[in-house]
């Protein structure tokens, strides 16, 4: 049974029902792509988890990002499960030998489990600079996170 949250009644176009995030932030290395980054904490806010929404991030790692996602939430009456593709832009503070530039594209996807106002967060997110310059190595990040909505007034 899906049971709406009066934040949502009413339409808007970008959903702001905030949710607080708190983790880290883990490279992935394989045999055939080995990571130029360190993992680290990390911290993000997401204007809601269902919907359109957008999203910022940032990790000790020196890793910044922001964008836009949209939430496919399925709710029962305490529970939900939701999935987040996103897209953005992200920062590198630092030289990294497979981000070559600051500025680089960010595609992600995020797996949430709720409870009523808390969430279990896994995501993915590839970091790159799409082929604009060489070389396009990019980097892959595992985040493992907990958060909560944070209700307004």
């Amino acid at each position: 049974m899906s049971v709406a949250h009066p934040e949502h009644k009413r339409a808007r176009f970008v959903c702001l029902v905030p949710v607080l995030f708190i983790g880290v932030l883990l490279p992935v290395s394989t045999s055939w792509h080995t990571s130029s980054v360190d993992g680290g904490a990390m911290v993000e806010v997401q204007s809601c988890d269902r919907g359109l929404g957008v999203q910022s991030w940032a990790s000790s790692a020196g890793l910044y990002g922001t964008g836009v996602q949209y939430g496919l939430q399925y709710r029962s009456e305490r529970a939900s499960l939701t999935i987040t593709p996103s897209a953005g832009l992200s920062y590198v503070d630092h030289a990294a030998h497979n981000l070559p530039q600051r500025v680089q594209f960010v595609l992600g996807l995020q797996a949430l489990a709720g409870w009523d106002d808390y969430r279990l967060s896994v995501g993915y997110r590839h970091l790159s600079n799409a082929g604009l310059t060489s070389p396009n190595v990019g980097e892959d990040l595992l985040s493992l996170q907990v958060g909560q909505v944070l209700r307004l007034p």
